[in-house]
């Protein structure tokens, strides 16, 4: 497990042969690893065998396969409670997934949500599950790449990005358009999983297949592509043991099956081999999910 500390205005955490940057990651192995067939159906089946009034649904009613980051709601109010108040305001859902964290982060705050993603498949069905629960107005998912946005300078803000990292290499490109799009002083908050430990991972893991599909980083780097890219990073939190709490919850619900709506909607048959795989290597120290707040620099 890491150190965290703050000297000379940095937030350092001392890893023990921390990773310094990670490879590169095809965007084809990425979509071919999360696109599905029929997501947006399955989840539907999913909402009707639970015994939902599909005519009167929530966000919160979506949560068990729309939130399928570490924690999943409760890591989404983490996120919430630093990014502060944006009522009527406009953010930016970089890896936006099928969009649970947008809509929970829209319903909650009143603000408009724009999310990216690289997945045809999840854009689709992130789409079609906000008009489930008319948000249609409120949050708006589109097909992109988060180092190559779209929007003009200082759409946003603010912004966040939730189990994204994992499968950025190019995360100086990503962070350096995410400050182009923020306005002066604006928030961009991150909830990874990143490396503690210098170590080979197993594999599957809910993010990747295999190594090649993999782009694990640790916290000081994230920091260190941050701060060049013109963000001062104000606060870095290793969630580890919220982490272990949360997967061992998880497959005590799991043990006797799946139940009608879960992540195994989303990652596929061999779901309960990834949790127990991130589960693993989170209790061993090598992986943990981390809360990181940056803020934009006044460009002069």
């Amino acid at each position: 497990m890491g150190i965290l500390g703050y000297s000379n205005g940095k937030f350092n955490l001392t890893i023990k042969g921390a990773v310094l940057m990670s490879k590169a990651v095809d965007n084809t192995e990425i979509i071919e690893h999360y696109q599905g067939n029929n997501l947006y159906e399955s989840i539907v089946d999913g909402l009707r065998k639970a015994g939902l009034n599909m005519d009167n649904l929530s966000p919160e009613n979506l949560s068990a396969a729309d939130e399928f980051h570490i924690g999943g709601t409760e890591a989404t109010d983490f996120v919430c409670d630093k990014v502060g108040d944006f009522a009527g305001q406009k953010l930016l859902d970089v890896g936006c997934g099928i969009g649970g964290p947008a809509r929970f982060i829209s319903n909650r705050m009143g603000c408009e949500v724009v999310g990216v993603d690289l997945t045809p498949d999840f854009v689709r069905t992130g789409n079609l599950l906000t008009g489930l629960v008319s948000m249609t107005n409120a949050v708006t998912l589109m097909e992109g790449n988060a180092a190559e946005l779209s929007f003009p300078p200082s759409s946003f803000d603010a912004a966040y990005m939730m189990h994204v990292g994992m499968n950025i290499s190019d995360k100086k490109g990503t962070f350096k358009e995410v400050n182009r799009v923020l306005k002066d002083r604006g928030l961009f908050v991150i909830y990874d999983v990143m490396c503690l430990k210098e170590q080979q991972l197993t594999y599957p893991l809910p993010w990747a297949s295999n190594k090649e599909g993999s782009a694990v980083d640790a916290p000081e780097t994230y920091q260190s592509i941050l701060e060049a890219e013109d963000f001062e990073v104000t606060e870095i939190d290793v969630k580890r043991d919220f982490a272990v709490a949360f997967f061992e919850n998880m497959m005590k619900k799991m043990e006797g099956g799946p139940p009608p709506l879960g992540l195994h909607l989303v990652m596929g048959s061999n779901t309960a081999l990834k949790v127990q795989n991130v589960h693993r290597q989170i209790v061993d120290g090598l992986l943990a999910p981390v809360l990181m707040v940056a803020k934009k620099r006044i460009q002069k």
